[in-house]
């Protein structure tokens, strides 16, 4: 063979070669998809899927399944916290609160009960209630929401982007229904995890990488150390906060409407209870938010008493002061995230003896 045929050979496009390339690919993407089951996702390290230390969205993904999948022969109460970044930060972490509960239930280890802290940064309502239909029903414990009245008001486009870049690599099954309830329009679901949430494995191409490299550790808190936010940067903020409430007035009244069906569904039978449960809020910032909180404050205490849940605000528990605060939400001071944390294990502590009778 000469060098100018081997050059033509190779530059030149070959029908069979590229039907023989999409046919390799297609045969690799149904692998993948044969493969790629919830129970699979479950057994992998987590730090495999994140892009980077701050990718909360793909650990939680397989804390998630492990909660789903991980089997509790000894029926050991589950304590499963959702929300936003605000209640993330405001608790140390899952090791911390087990110790926090089993020193406030008294008597018990803290092996006792299975944690799971699913909070997110930017977790929408309908993950988070999508995240507590997902625990076994006959697993006892509390299901707590982390959700306040901002968070409540979102827009339509917000929603509609949070189901087009998914956060979380979970079945459509446990996420479709409560974004469809908030106007999301979603595409037809497969049934396969990787075609369904094909858009945030593509986003994540150093998966492969990481088996070779090493998987990436969480950083769970981002604003500790961080200065806080200044006045007039709070007073700009809370504008913008302001403003944003009125046009998100259409989705928070359907998502009170998501509320009362999924809460009433969570607190029907069984040794469970359920929390609402408002992220930290800085006093600095209450005034400026105060007609949004006494406008739908009221309307989600309305809707957790008749679902049977019940509906917590700890920062005066805890004893949070403005110079706990990173900013309008987020704590900035570890000794403060502990103050709040063991408010909330005193709050939960005889509904957790009850449950373990």
């Amino acid at each position: 063979m000469t060098a100018a045929a081997f050059l033509d050979g190779l530059t030149r496009p070959r029908l069979s070669t590229a039907l023989g390339m999409l046919a390799f690919a297609a045969l690799q993407i149904g692998a993948l998809t044969a493969w790629l089951t919830p129970e699979r996702l479950a057994l992998m390290p987590a730090g495999v899927l994140m892009r980077h230390t701050d990718d909360d969205g793909a650990a939680i993904s397989i804390r998630a399944l492990q909660m789903v999948y991980t089997p509790n022969p000894d029926a050991r109460p589950l304590v499963v916290v959702t929300g936003a970044s605000s209640l993330r930060e405001a608790l140390v972490d899952e090791t911390g609160l087990a110790s926090d509960l089993s020193a406030a239930v008294g008597g018990a280890s803290a092996d006792t009960f299975r944690v799971y802290d699913l909070c997110t940064s930017g977790q929408e309502l309908s993950e988070s209630l999508a995240l507590l239909s997902a625990v076994p029903d006959d697993a006892p414990g509390v299901r707590l929401v982390g959700i306040g009245p901002l968070r409540l008001l979102r827009t339509p486009a917000e929603i509609q982007d949070r189901m087009d870049h998914p956060n979380l690599a979970l079945p459509r099954a446990m996420l479709d229904g409560p974004a469809a309830a908030l106007g999301a329009t979603l595409p037809t679901a497969t049934g396969a995890l990787f075609i369904d949430q094909l858009q945030f494995f593509v986003s994540r191409p150093q998966i492969p990488l990481r088996y070779v490299l090493g998987p990436t550790a969480l950083r769970r808190h981002r604003y500790l150390g961080e200065t806080p936010w200044t006045a007039d940067r709070m007073a700009e903020v809370t504008g913008e906060l302001r403003g944003r409430a009125i046009s998100g007035a259409e989705v928070g009244e359907k998502s009170l409407v998501l509320m009362a069906d999924v809460l009433g569904r969570l607190t029907a039978g069984g040794r469970r209870t359920v929390v609402v449960l408002e992220p930290p809020q800085s006093p600095q910032a209450a005034p400026a938010l105060a007609d949004i909180d006494t406008t739908w404050r009221p309307k989600m205490q309305a809707v957790a008493a008749r679902a049977g849940a019940l509906y917590w605000n700890l920062d005066a528990e805890a004893g949070l002061t403005t110079a706990d605060f990173h900013d309008y939400t987020h704590l900035g001071r570890r000794e403060a995230m502990e103050r709040y944390q063991r408010a909330l294990a005193a709050r939960l502590a005889p509904y957790l003896r009850k449950s373990m009778k």
